[in-house]
């Protein structure tokens, strides 16, 4: 019967081995890595250049200095875009679907790349739920934040998405807001020096640290400014 110390060997002698295997399974997929690399470095320059300036976010499309894609939903649902021509623009569709590809007429929005299919993956809006991208069979696939689109996927405001050359941002608006107009309600106590003629503050008054407040005669709360020489007043 082993004792406990050939009990302790046999055990270190596993784990020693059981390290060494997984530090062999990194070192193989590291030289895996090497050797495509080298191949495309050989091959395809090009392509590895293209993944290079990919993984540095340095390939856009040209005259476009921030390519976006935004899902608007109010009255019906569109895309407001600049990758069409660099400007932005609205685009509604009866079937409030917009295929993506490299085919100008066969997509809803066309763009010239090689690395796109002719009809590459499509953004569709489902009622209730939201803008859906799905991939459509494409030979060099649809990524969001880096992860592969194998299924339709719901788009989340700030979505980075990637097909071919084209990497482009989703935004996704769907509420409005009626901000209130005029003067915001903001409290004096400058005294105010005045005639009918003219009229000094002795200190600058700031709405919200933006906007410098000019003072007018008829925004006085007084009722005879001929008779009044001082007021401290609020100006709503």
């Amino acid at each position: 019967m082993a004792s406990l110390d050939q009990w302790t060997f046999y055990a270190s002698q596993f784990l020693e081995s059981e390290a060494l295997t997984e530090e062999a399974n990194a070192l193989q997929e590291k030289l895996s890595l090497y050797q495509v690399f080298l191949k495309l470095y050989e091959h395809r320059r090009e392509l590895l250049n293209d993944i290079l300036r990919l993984e540095r976010g340095e390939l856009v499309l040209p005259n476009v200095k921030l390519p976006y894609v935004q899902g608007t939903i109010l009255r019906e649902p569109y895309l407001v875009t600049n990758l069409l021509t660099g400007k932005t623009e609205a685009l509604f569709h009866a079937d409030c679907r917009w295929t993506i590809g490299r085919h100008p007429l066969q997509a809803t929005i066309g763009i010239s790349d090689d690395r796109l299919s002719r009809v590459h993956a499509a953004i569709e809006y489902v009622a209730q739920q939201g803008f859906y991208l799905t991939d459509l069979n494409s030979l060099n696939g649809t990524f969001v934040n880096g992860e592969p689109v194998h299924q339709p996927i719901l788009l989340q405001d700030g979505d980075r998405v990637r097909m071919g050359n084209l990497c482009f941002v989703f935004f996704l608006c769907n509420s409005t807001q009626v901000l209130a107009s005029g003067f915001p309600s903001v409290e004096y106590s400058t005294p105010i020096t005045y005639s009918p003629f003219s009229i000094t503050a002795s200190a600058e008054c700031y709405v919200n640290h933006l906007h410098t407040v000019r003072l007018e005669p008829d925004q006085l709360p007084v009722t005879d400014a001929r008779d009044a020489q001082e007021a401290t007043f609020s100006l709503m």
